[in-house]
C-alpha cells in the first residue's frame, strides 16, 4: 500500500478503523480491568508510553518496538503491565498508549491509538474516570 498512500479510498481507511475496533475490543476490556488492580496497588493508573517509535501506516503492520520503555516517575512498562502474557496488544496496526490523568476531580486515563492513513494521521481515544478523552470514533487529520 505504500505505493498508493495518498490514493488511499474513504472505504480502506474506514475498514482498517473497524478490523482496528474488533480487534482492540477485549485489550480496551482487559486493560481496564488491570488498570483497577494497578490503581489499587500503585496509588495511580498505568501509564503507557507510545508501543512504536514509528506510526504503523495503511494497515501494514509495524513492529512495537517500545514495549520495554516506561515513564521516568514509573517503575512498570507495557510488558510488566501485561505480565508479559502476549502483552494484550492485539494489533501492530496502530500504536497504542495510555496517558494518564490526576485532577481536582480525582485520577483516569485514556488509551489513544494512532496510525499514519495515506496522507495523514489517524487517532481513536477511550477515556475512563475524570479527566479523561474519549472521542466520537477515529478522527482523520490530513498533513500536508
Amino acid at each position: 500500500m505504500d505505493e498508493i498512500t495518498s490514493e488511499i479510498t474513504n472505504k480502506q481507511i474506514t475498514d482498517l478503523q473497524d478490523q482496528i475496533d474488533i480487534d482492540f475490543k477485549n485489550f480496551i476490556t482487559e486493560c481496564h480491568a488491570r488498570q483497577i488492580t494497578y490503581l489499587a496497588g500503585n496509588g495511580r493508573y498505568f501509564q503507557g508510553l507510545s508501543t512504536h517509535s514509528i506510526l504503523p501506516k495503511n494497515g501494514g503492520d509495524q513492529f512495537a518496538d517500545r514495549l520495554g520503555d516506561k515513564p521516568s516517575d514509573q517503575l512498570a512498562n507495557w510488558r510488566d503491565f501485561f505480565n508479559d502474557i502476549d502483552l494484550g496488544l492485539p494489533s501492530t496496526k496502530c500504536a497504542t498508549e495510555i496517558i494518564t490523568h490526576n485532577g481536582p476531580n480525582g485520577k483516569g486515563y485514556t488509551i489513544r491509538m494512532s496510525m499514519q492513513i495515506g496522507d495523514g494521521w489517524g487517532m481513536k481515544s477511550i477515556g475512563q474516570g475524570e479527566h479523561s478523552i474519549t472521542s466520537n470514533g477515529w478522527e482523520y487529520v490530513t498533513l500536508n
